[in-house]
């Protein structure tokens, strides 16, 4: 499928022909917004987990900032 409405990626565009009861739950279905701070932050809990236990406590990392969730 060609995208004919360029403002529209090429998978939204083909949930347009999806039925309504489908296109209605990918409207409700929850999506991350992949930010560059969030993507850092991400990648050093990444580092972390990948991090070899051990006896002593090694890495840590707090993460602060405002709540902004509803």
């Amino acid at each position: 499928m060609t995208n004919t409405i360029p403002h529209l990626t090429t998978g939204a565009t083909a949930l347009l022909a999806e039925p309504t009861a489908e296109r209605i739950r990918a409207m409700r279905s929850r999506r991350w917004v992949l930010y560059p701070r969030a993507k850092q932050a991400l990648d050093r809990l990444d580092t972390l987990l990948q991090h070899p236990r051990g006896t002593r406590m090694c890495l840590t990392s707090a993460l602060m900032g405002p709540n902004s969730v509803i």
